[in-house]
């Protein structure tokens, strides 16, 4: 199933198989949390099937939403790079599947090698990027465009 997920496909057999040894395959129901505000990583973690709703809460309990994620994406990749707690938390708003990978020993493995850790880079760029949006959206848009913005950007949820 691995060899399945578009960031793994250029891996050979015995690379495949490493990361098999070192990797385990989780579901989650709706409702369920990936992980929480605070928490410390464990898991290198990639959305196989699903939806995660990544979101802060404030002291006052107010959620903010941050992002939310489709299929074949990693999840917080960027905790396990800088060896960070958890920023936010993260719900699964439909049930999935996710690939959870022993971080350390796929940075020792993986990471080396020139190709995935380019595709690593780019995953963790895309966030930077998501960030960035979000930090426009608040700071810059109005209340109209915000709602304006938000039903173009997840047209799906309102199918």
């Amino acid at each position: 199933m691995i060899e399945k997920i578009p960031f793994f496909q250029d891996l050979n057999e015995e690379d495949l198989a490493k990361l098999e040894a070192i990797s385990v395959v989780k579901k989650y129901k709706k409702g369920e949390f990936l992980f929480i505000e605070g928490e410390e990583p464990k898991w290198l973690i990639f959305l196989i099937s699903g939806s995660v709703k990544l979101y802060k809460t404030t002291a006052n309990g107010k959620e903010i939403f941050i992002h939310q994620l489709a299929p074949m994406n990693f999840v917080a990749e960027v905790v396990n790079f800088e060896n960070i707690v958890y920023p936010a938390s993260a719900i699964f708003t439909i049930s999935g599947e996710v690939l959870k990978i022993n971080y350390e020993k796929f940075a020792a493995e993986f990471l080396i090698k020139p190709e995935i850790c380019m595709k690593f880079l780019k995953s963790m760029s895309e966030k930077i990027r998501i960030t960035t949006n979000l930090l426009h959206q608040e700071l810059i848009l109005s209340s109209e465009e915000k709602v304006a913005k938000f039903i173009l950007d997840h047209e799906d949820l309102f199918n």
